[in-house]
């Protein structure tokens, strides 16, 4: 990724934070200047040694060495049918890219949406938070 991107994959994940915080509000709620911290963070962690950031028109993916897993948690596309084309090809392309024998395995981290917080959900439950996986 250039370094004009960050803040771009920075804006896009924010567009999912904003969704995930229809049904993690706690987790997921908007803080004031995010955006722009999240960039920094972004283009920080893209320098680390042994670290991945890929981009295609429609989307990113970011991942770096943690514990001894290749850590692939920022990852995001323009819109929900892309996953299955661009989406896949980022996912697997940081993976071919960082594995290595200081990253055998794979630990990819995403929000949730469990069955009390689907839309079609009712009662008490309805609304609880997701859980990471």
């Amino acid at each position: 990724m250039e370094d004009d991107d960050f803040a771009w994959a920075a804006t896009l994940i924010q567009r999912r934070r904003e969704r995930y915080a229809a049904y993690s509000p706690v987790f997921w709620r908007p803080a004031v200047g995010v955006v722009e911290a999240h960039a920094h963070f972004l283009r920080a962690a893209a320098a680390r040694k042994s670290a991945v950031a890929l981009r295609t028109d429609g989307g990113f993916a970011h991942s770096y060495p943690h514990e001894g897993r290749c850590f692939l948690d920022d990852f995001a596309v323009e819109a929900d049918d892309l996953w299955r084309t661009e989406g896949r090809k980022l996912l697997l392309g940081a993976w071919a890219a960082a594995r290595s024998t200081d990253q055998p395995t794979l630990r990819v981290v995403t929000a949730r949406r469990g069955p009390a917080q689907a839309p079609h959900a009712r009662g008490p439950r309805a609304g609880r938070r997701g859980a990471m996986v």
